[in-house]
């Protein structure tokens, strides 16, 4: 195990890439499982933290804990990875972009991470990959636990709950707040700088249970809901009581089960929802979506493999941040898939079509062919296509919403994986084209006239541009010899946009290295992460008085590397101790042009959790 990188085991039951249970080794995905000792070892770190770590994602954050991150799985944009929770979407927050901070380490049990396109079996936001949060796993028995956290710029973190299961019932509850008086969000390169301090504050509670209702039948139910209140710097505004106070909420009904011997069937609701405000602020508003799914999934297993069929439905509402209105959208969905495989040779073939009343029709497919090359080894070639609808946000600053195309993708990739009897080792080469690429068009900046109006009535307007290309190379080894174990990940990547510009907040080289060591009451970790030079468009207002505006300059962002340290000592059965060194060299680096990143840290962890055989 790491915290980089860990190797998924082969017994590992993956939900994420297929949307069915499947073990690790019937998938040539490019995946990432992180475990629960994994997140629970990762004391002061957020959910966009831990996430950076892993291979093939960089992070770009405007400030600390609690500011808005975006999460870029092979080089594509955040609002290109589709983020589940317990397989269901997660509202976004704004463009796209989803609130990591609303989902706290200590409500997650597990974590797939999927790179590479899903729309084939997502639809909308799968052109990168996908990220499953699961929350819902239980105890036998009894089982209470508890756990305080302090750390540097008087953070303090307390959860507690329980989990247990009786007579084929399980239920799990978990409450979770944090506080930190923070750092400022930004520096002096930005323009709405403030030097005062930008705490964060936030409480969480989780509920999951399942009940068997019959033979072979599961009913599932789980919730998450939260709150925070988020300071930070905007220009304008008087004193330091600028902030945003955010709350959201997702919950989930399943019911699961088999006809038959070959034929599996499960139906899921669910709603998720985001709602924001900012106050005391020149730019004060309230930012709301909410998104209800209804889907049915059926599995029918034969002699080479399964075949797999599903309806989706999902409703979305949002309020228009220019005028107050509300905005909404329906999307029909029907899909069907075939996983088959013989001796050596395994195919994964999928298509599913979406109907929306906002953006029309849009077909995807892939195709994935594995060849199990040696006993240890095994290549693997496959493409799909993939899209992604206008968000709210889009469609409320577009000029013209009918204008807006839903932006869509064509992935073809090559990989191979390797076994080894004490590691795994996985490399992947990919290529991506993304065309009716959504942004802000630079060339339609606001020149004002005399009475501080744009000129251009499409300043600061969506639009379509494109096309986008995205190619690199992703390569993963983990090893475990004895008590030690390892990871080194590295990342190639060559992001251009239409006009041969690198894009923003994106490294060209990144490696993750992660050294560990776990015996009797010890463990203890090592994390490097580096990542090259960027570049960043400078987040100055595109504003000018009379004159022309050229293309947006480019900022550039320095390399950085950053240390981490992590030791666990396990006092008895129930009680562990936990020391955290968070950036050991005070490495001061941006991720974004302007926002501060946090500087050497120290983190302590007491946890107790009552003695008992885990479930699953």
């Amino acid at each position: 195990m790491s915290q980089t990188a860990p190797v998924p085991r082969a017994a590992d039951v993956l939900i994420t890439a297929t949307r069915s249970e499947s073990r690790v080794d019937e998938t040539s995905a490019d995946i990432t499982i992180i475990g629960p000792e994994e997140i629970r070892a990762s004391a002061g770190l957020t959910l966009s933290d831990l996430l950076s770590r892993q291979p093939g994602i960089q992070l770009g954050s405007n400030g600390g804990r609690g500011a808005l991150s975006s999460i870029f799985i092979r080089g594509n944009e955040s609002r290109h990875t589709l983020v589940l929770l317990n397989g269901i979407r997660f509202a976004d927050l704004s463009f796209g972009a989803v609130d990591f901070s609303a989902i706290p380490l200590e409500q997650i049990d597990r974590i797939e991470i999927i790179r590479g396109p899903a729309s084939n079996f997502y639809g909308s936001d799968a052109i990168g990959g996908v990220i499953n949060v699961i929350t819902n796993a239980t105890e036998t028995g009894f089982r209470p636990y508890a756990k305080v956290e302090l750390g540097s710029n008087e953070y303090q973190s307390l959860s507690t709950g329980t989990s247990g299961a009786l007579n084929g019932a399980a239920l799990r509850v978990g409450y979770t707040q944090a506080y930190q008086n923070a750092p400022s969000a930004t520096n002096s390169k930005q323009f709405r700088f403030n030097p005062d301090r930008d705490p964060f504050f936030q409480k969480s509670l989780s509920l999951s249970g399942s009940y068997p209702i019959a033979q072979g039948w599961t009913l599932n139910a789980d919730l998450l809901g939260g709150q925070s209140t988020v300071h930070y710097d905007d220009s304008g505004a008087s004193g330091d009581g600028t902030r945003s106070e955010n709350s959201s909420s997702i919950a989930s009904t399943t019911l699961k089960g088999s006809l038959t011997d070959r034929l599996k069937t499960q139906i899921q609701l669910g709603r998720s929802s985001n709602d924001s405000t900012d106050l005391e602020t020149p730019r004060s508003g309230r930012r709301y979506s909410a998104q209800r799914i209804i889907s049915w999934d059926s599995e029918y297993k034969f002699s080479l493999g399964k075949v797999q069929f599903g309806l989706d439905g999902l409703g979305e509402s949002a309020m228009n941040y220019r005028t107050g209105s509300s905005l909404s959208r329906h999307t029909n969905a029907i899909r069907l898939a075939v996983l088959s495989g013989s001796g050596p040779h395994s195919i994964e073939a999928a298509y599913r079509h979406d109907e929306s009343n906002s953006y029309g029709g849009a077909d995807t497919g892939g195709l994935n062919y594995g060849y199990q090359a040696t006993q240890a080894g095994k290549a693997y070639v496959s493409a799909a296509t993939s899209f992604r609808a206008p968000a709210m946000a889009e469609l409320a600053f577009a000029f013209d919403p009918k204008e807006l195309k839903a932006e869509r993708g064509f992935n073809r990739e090559v990989g191979w994986v390797q076994a080894f009897e004490s590691g795994q080792l996985r490399v992947a080469y990919f290529q991506n084209e993304i065309v009716d690429y959504l942004g802000i068009n630079p060339q339609r900046a606001c020149i004002a006239n005399s009475n501080f109006e744009c000129a251009d009535p499409r300043a600061f307007t969506v639009e379509n541009f494109g096309p986008v290309n995205i190619k690199g190379v992703s390569a993963a080894m983990s090893t475990k010899q004895g008590p030690y174990f390892g990871t080194v990940a590295v990342d190639l990547l060559d992001a251009e946009d239409v006009t041969g510009r690198q894009l923003p907040r994106r490294a060209k080289q990144a490696l993750n290295l992660t050294a560990g060591y776990k015996a009797g009451a010890w463990y203890g970790t090592f994390n490097m992460q580096s990542r090259a030079q960027r570049y960043d468009i400078y987040s100055q207002p595109s504003f000018v008085m009379g004159g022309t505006v050229s293309d947006s300059p480019s900022a550039t962002l320095g390399g950085y590397t950053t240390l981490d340290a992590t030791l666990l000592y396990k006092i008895n059965a129930e009680f562990t101790a936990g020391l955290r060194l968070q950036n050991l060299t005070d490495k001061v680096y941006e991720t974004a042009e302007g926002f501060n990143q946090p500087r050497r840290s120290v983190f302590l962890t007491l946890s107790w959790r009552a003695a008992g055989k885990s479930g699953g």
